[in-house]
């Protein structure tokens, strides 16, 4: 996600999904105007609920969409804050508009169910595919031990002839 920033607006200039469930699978990629330059960068994200995480920005002016704003769909806002401290003295700060934006719904669950135990119709069919299986890998493994033995070329000899 594109995300512009101005002193007074932060505005997302190129969307993408984002779902619930995701883990560091979004970045935000920040574009800020001139007065930013030299500042620290925070990006503060606001869930539904109101809570509110900080990201910083990092030399490359991105970060990743935290956590828990990606722990349940509805709408979020992504805002931005700027600042200079010097001697422990707040210089400046910018704190413009944030933008709304929003999490899908996703497929990624923490509290899903395992499933119900493997009945034995189920395991013998899972068996017996097995057994398929190993019986054509056994043919196949005859069937090359047989051409080997009988002097037939293989790939490798054919491929100098």
């Amino acid at each position: 996600m594109k995300i512009s920033v101005t002193t007074n607006s932060v505005e997302i200039s190129q969307r993408s999904t984002v779902n619930e469930g995701e883990y560091k699978a979004n970045k935000c990629e920040f574009e800020f105007t001139a007065p930013f330059d030299g500042l620290v960068k925070k990006a503060v994200f606001i869930g539904e609920d109101k809570r509110a995480f900080e990201m910083v920005i990092d030399s490359n002016n991105e970060c990743d969409i935290p956590e828990d704003i990606l722990k349940a769909r509805g709408s979020c806002k992504i805002g931005v804050y700027a600042y200079d401290v010097e001697n422990e003295t707040l210089i400046k700060r910018y704190s413009p508009e944030p933008a709304s934006s929003k999490v899908d719904a996703g497929s990624y669950r923490e509290d899903v169910e395992n499933p119900s135990d493997v009945t034995p119709s189920q395991a013998e069919q899972l068996e017996a595919s097995v057994n398929r299986a190993v019986a054509q890998m056994n043919e196949t493994r005859e069937e090359v031990q047989e051409a080997l033995d009988s002097g037939a070329p293989t790939g490798r000899e054919r491929r100098q002839r």
